[in-house]
């Protein structure tokens, strides 16, 4: 016995995607501020880690729309430049 997804109409979706855009996204960017606020000890910082920040937010909406395969490669990039910067 194999568990199904369930199917939703488009219409379904596109208000479940609403939702959870409007539920999820504003903790998540208030977290990301604090996260900047806090690691940031220069103002270049800021420029090394809003970049990581936006992927982020960005692959999270992208995931809403179930879409992420098209920003994912582009988002493990900035991530894999960004994290290294981030951690000193």
């Amino acid at each position: 016995m194999t568990a199904r997804s369930p199917r939703y109409t488009e219409s379904t979706q596109g208000r479940l995607r609403r939702l959870n855009l409007a539920v999820s996204l504003p903790p998540l960017m208030i977290a990301a501020a604090f996260v900047l606020l806090i690691d940031a000890h220069a103002w270049w910082h800021l420029v090394v880690l809003a970049p990581g920040v936006a992927a982020g937010l960005v692959a999270f909406e992208r995931w809403t729309a179930n879409d992420l395969a098209r920003v994912a490669l582009p988002g493990l990039i900035v991530a894999g430049v960004v994290w290294p910067l981030g951690c000193c």
